[in-house]
């Protein structure tokens, strides 16, 4: 604290003697706190919807945690998984597309509300 008033009265007196007629300044905890706020955040939220984005398709953990129990536990991941296990491509082709078109919205979203805040 002293160092912080004793540099201050400095700033301000060479300020006089140069004469001045303002002085703007801002503390180091001024710019540092909000950084340290708002960053963070940012960085969360883009982590946790980059992480759904790239798992959404991911069907081996679902499998191994979820299991596949029909009308329980059935998530498009593993419809998609059986679907072309069954042949069945065009609906395999379908869920693929939503499951693409899900993590594109994600993603777009996100990355527009990144840039709107920064």
């Amino acid at each position: 604290l002293h160092h912080n008033i004793i540099g201050t009265y400095n700033v301000f007196e060479a300020s006089h003697r140069a004469g001045a007629k303002r002085v703007i300044s801002a503390s180091s905890g001024a710019v540092v706190a909000e950084y340290e706020q708002v960053m963070p955040y940012r960085a969360l939220l883009a982590g946790a919807v980059l992480g759904f984005a790239h798992t959404i398709g991911e069907f081996g953990i679902v499998l191994m945690i979820g299991g596949n129990i029909p009308g329980e536990t059935r998530v498009l991941s593993i419809l998609l998984f059986d679907q072309v296990e069954a042949l069945n491509y065009a609906s395999a082709h379908l869920t693929a597309g939503i499951l693409l078109l899900i993590s594109l919205i994600t993603l777009t979203f996100t990355y527009a509300y990144l840039r709107r805040e920064s």
